[in-house]
């Protein structure tokens, strides 16, 4: 060792021993432990020596004669190390949203992990995550070590054990990582590269890999993720819809794009959809877009969108695209899947695509008694009308204005999700857009159609 500035060594020669030849040397300063890494530096021819000095004035001598030894000769008994005792920690969890294909194991040994795990845990997790990508031919980034840990055990060389998982997004299939963690290179330690470098030469050399193994992954359900689903975003007022509906999208990507470029998602689904439907990517609304984490697929992204009636097209044509879009596959995604490959390598898939229609209109009129001109300032109520059944009370319907003449009164009942939306959020503005539509199918001026009461129902 450079550091070394005295060496003391003795021989003896012991003939009642199984081995006679004994050598014994002592350093100072120390640092001949095979598991003490840096700073302990080795020495060089340019580091400087000097002639070794008989200690107490003896005379340096060769080294004794010593006849050759012919008699038998006897094994050292091998006692079997218990195995540590300490638990194994628990894996670390997987990226939100990730895939992998396949998941592994490898076992090292040289005493030096002990104090690398101690003190420099995160680059030797670095180094071994590199080595395994290069032996599986992967991008590093595919790699998840889920679990780095070392055993010590008495009388035995320390083993580092590394558990890690290959990303679905990698250009690996199951079975190549299988046969590459079955081969004879991975029991060598030539691949160690990046590890053997965070070593001294001499525990380097030495190092040894004890177990190389990999299993096909078994995916594992996910629950549908705990957060809620975000409210839809409310349609301009005034908007008349034609036709609504949904698509889920299956692709790790979507996590990130969610949560880093979420507007030029919205932009790329807006303008994919629009080219699927042959509307101007104007006349698309979308109401709502979140990720989901879904059974047998790592993360799907929920698109609810509407179509406004001024694109032109009809509901029964909206329909028939939206039924062709899963069978066409991620063909008329192509905004949507240039973005999803800029973050990912796994393809996008179509999982679902319907379209309904935004709502239809029934109307019901009723014959109400002239009601002579009063100068009276009560109310005028008009008759109450039966109500659908539900679970919560009707509202009150508002009051007429004073001195009002009514000749008819009637019910129209609208479906569709958005209207609870538009009942909860924007109320007025729905009011002026019920009243105009009225009016032009009476006939007559908006400001002599009178909404009494206006409320939504969530029915089975």
């Amino acid at each position: 060792w450079a550091a070394t500035t005295k060496v003391g060594c003795g021989y003896a020669q012991c003939p009642s021993q199984p081995l006679r030849n004994y050598w014994s040397c002592v350093y100072g300063t120390a640092g001949n432990v095979a598991s003490v890494v840096a700073p302990y530096v080795q020495a060089t021819a340019t580091t400087g020596t000097a002639a070794c000095q008989a200690a107490s004035g003896a005379t340096l001598g060769p080294a004794p004669s010593v006849p050759a030894y012919t008699g038998p000769v006897a094994t050292l008994p091998v006692t079997t190390a218990p195995p540590s005792t300490s638990a194994t920690p628990a894996p670390s969890p997987l990226p939100a949203g990730a895939r992998v294909v396949a998941s592994g194991r490898v076992v090292l040994r040289a005493d030096a992990f002990v104090a690398l795990v101690a003190s420099a845990y995160t680059a030797l997790e670095a180094a071994v995550k590199a080595d395994l990508a290069g032996l599986l031919s992967v991008e590093s980034r595919h790699v998840y070590v889920t679990n780095l840990y070392t055993r010590q055990a008495a009388g035995a060389n320390a083993t580092l054990t590394v558990e890690f998982s290959v990303s679905a997004d990698s250009s690996a299939t199951a079975s190549a990582v299988q046969s590459r963690m079955a081969s004879a290179e991975a029991r060598a330690t030539a691949w160690l590269t990046a590890t053997k470098g965070r070593l001294t030469t001499a525990v380097a050399s030495a190092l040894a890999v004890v177990e190389a193994s990999a299993q096909e992954a078994t995916p594992t359900p996910a629950p549908t993720t705990a957060r809620p689903t975000p409210p839809p975003t409310t349609i301009p007022a005034g908007t008349t819809v034609a036709a609504s509906g949904r698509v889920r999208i299956a692709g790790a990507a979507f996590v990130t794009l969610e949560a880093q470029q979420f507007t030029a998602l919205q932009a790329a689904l807006r303008s994919d959809l629009a080219g699927l439907l042959e509307v101007q990517s104007s006349h698309v609304v979308l109401t709502n877009v979140h990720t989901q984490q879904a059974v047998a697929v790592s993360v799907v992204v929920v698109v609810e969108y509407s179509v406004t009636a001024d694109a032109g097209a009809t509901v029964a044509a909206l329909e028939s695209k939206m039924q062709s879009a899963r069978a066409r596959g991620s063909a008329w995604l192509n905004a949507t899947a240039a973005l999803a490959a800029s973050v990912s390598s796994e393809a996008i898939a179509v999982t679902e695509a319907v379209a309904t229609t935004a709502g239809g209109l029934t109307t019901t009129a009723m014959a109400v008694p002239t009601t002579p001109p009063t100068t009276t300032t009560s109310p005028v109520t008009p008759p109450p009308t039966p109500s659908p059944p539900t679970e919560g009370p009707t509202p009150q319907p508002s009051p007429f204005a004073a001195g009002s003449t009514v000749k008819a009164s009637g019910r129209i009942r609208l479906s569709g999700s958005v209207l609870v939306t538009l009942v909860a959020q924007a109320t007025a503005q729905l009011r002026t857009a019920l009243r105009s539509d009225i009016a032009g199918l009476l006939s007559v001026q908006s400001d002599t159609v009178v909404i009494t009461n206006l409320y939504s129902r969530e029915a089975f």
